[in-house]
């Protein structure tokens, strides 16, 4: 709804194609479900899906909500800093994801230093995975209809070897998510699944 409104306030008009990456994914998928008549294509940058949670490995679940709330706790901390301007003078002090493009990884932190309020959203989407995950699941998305689709696929792991997990439910989770981009390319029988193999989980960054 807020995209929605977001681009009737900006005069850009449909119909449109999106493109939506990780939770982004799931963002165009529930717009798509939402305002039909209004997209006529769509592209997934390997997408989160709405029961990815319900079915990883145990293990993995609970390192990813560590890691999220241990991300939450830096942004917290970084907060003060950057309303004082401080991580203006040192952008590369504010945390960041060691799986980003060093380019990538310096804008990110550029904006980040500039003021809270992309903290702020960063760390209040966080907060609303699990719930966002929740309303797609609840919207009971079974196709995006007739329209052009394409599901890019991370080839490479999403986690290096010295993550803290075995390796076992690392590949039982990348076995799982695989699959789980197979049924996103499904949704639409123009479906198209492309593995962009030697990339990561950025794979709009990496190539």
């Amino acid at each position: 709804e807020e995209l929605h409104t977001l681009l009737t306030k900006a005069e850009i008009p449909g119909p449109y194609v999106l493109v939506g990456h990780s939770l982004g994914g799931v963002y165009v998928r529930l717009f798509a479900h939402r305002y039909p008549n209004e997209v006529v294509g769509m592209v997934l940058v390997d997408s989160s899906h709405e029961e990815q949670m319900l079915r990883a490995p145990e293990a993995f679940v609970k390192f990813d909500k560590a890691s999220m709330q241990k991300m939450a706790r830096q942004m917290e901390v970084c907060k003060p800093f950057a309303a004082l301007g401080a991580f203006a003078l040192l952008p590369s002090r504010v945390p960041a994801d060691s799986f980003m493009p060093k380019a990538a990884k310096e804008a990110y932190q550029a904006m980040a230093a500039k003021d809270t309020t992309f903290l702020e959203t960063v760390i209040a989407e966080g907060k609303a995975i699990d719930e966002s995950l929740a309303q797609a699941l609840a919207a009971h998305i079974k196709t995006l209809g007739n329209i052009p689709l394409v599901v890019l696929s991370r080839g490479g792991a999403v986690l290096p070897p010295d993550a803290g997990l075995s390796s076992e439910v690392i590949e039982q989770f990348d076995a799982g998510w695989q699959q789980m981009q197979l049924e996103l390319a499904s949704l639409s029988p123009k479906g198209k699944r492309v593995v962009v193999e030697e990339s990561g989980h950025y794979i709009h960054l990496q190539l």
